[in-house]
């Protein structure tokens, strides 16, 4: 998170971090419990990349 957010304080580095770890282990634990092909995978990776971005970009502007 340091290198994500590197002007943010502590705190705010270390929730953005709970709240990123906890839908990646929870999501990707369901998510590798069924087969997927080679689309569905880069889909579910691009999904939850622009999450991620959605939710850091007004930490970083703030």
């Amino acid at each position: 998170m340091r290198e994500v957010l590197p002007n943010t304080s502590r705190a705010a580095r270390g929730r953005a971090g709970d709240l990123i770890i906890a839908p990646l282990g929870t999501g990707g634990k369901r998510f590798s419990e069924s087969p997927r092909t080679a689309p569905e995978i880069k889909a579910y990776a691009v999904a939850k990349s622009d999450m991620f971005l959605a939710y850091i970009e007004p930490i970083e502007q703030a």
